[in-house]
């Protein structure tokens, strides 16, 4: 099971507006194998109409966490 740990927050400092989120996953299988890994959020991974602020928490989460899974299987290199 992925695991989300910590969701960070940048905001540009004129506009105030969130530039990306950053989140922290961890994955333990039941032999002791584990992988820690963080994926990162960005205005330009979203549909045209939202905006990083407008995700909530549980949004946040799904998209970071499918990011996440394509990283892992080799499929998340850009975009």
């Amino acid at each position: 099971m992925i695991r989300l740990t910590s969701i960070q927050y940048q905001f540009d400092n004129s506009t105030a507006k969130t530039d990306s989120i950053t989140c922290s996953f961890n994955v333990t299988s039941d032999r002791n194998e584990y992988i820690n890994g963080n994926v990162t959020l960005l205005p330009g991974d979203l549909e045209e109409s939202t905006t990083l602020d407008d995700l909530t928490r549980k949004q946040i989460e799904t998209l970071a966490k499918t990011r996440f899974a394509k990283l892992v299987q080799g499929e998340g290199g850009e975009g």
